[in-house]
């Protein structure tokens, strides 16, 4: 599996993923990308878990980008694969900094950006 963007969700994937789990990855909402058949073979082989590209087979769903339009069931969990999980981080680098600006609600400075 190759370095860089998705491992945030892939490392969540793993925390979570039981060995009753069937895994489902879709990446720019299709499950025949690169990332997500590398994705799926890489938790088949080393978790050793069924995967599927089924929306209602899967109890994980990891995803980037999109959702499945069907219907969740209670029972099934959505990863979200995010590129940059903190949106404040381009305007504030410092994690102190983000974390206050959350708590205070302050948002001006992103009004101004956008």
């Amino acid at each position: 599996m190759p370095y860089g963007w998705g491992t945030g969700g892939v490392q969540v994937t793993a925390a979570i993923l039981g060995p009753d789990d069937v895994l489902k990855v879709i990446d720019q909402g299709a499950d025949d990308t690169t990332n997500a058949v590398s994705i799926r073979a890489f938790f088949a082989k080393t978790a050793n878990v069924a995967v599927t590209t089924a929306t209602a087979d899967a109890t994980i769903i990891q995803t980037r980008h999109r959702i499945p339009e069907a219907a969740l069931r209670q029972d099934q969990v959505l990863v979200y694969q995010v590129p940059i999980p903190e949106p404040l981080r381009f305007l504030e680098p410092r994690e102190t900094e983000t974390r206050t600006m959350h708590a205070l609600s302050e948002y001006g400075l992103m009004h101004v950006k956008l």
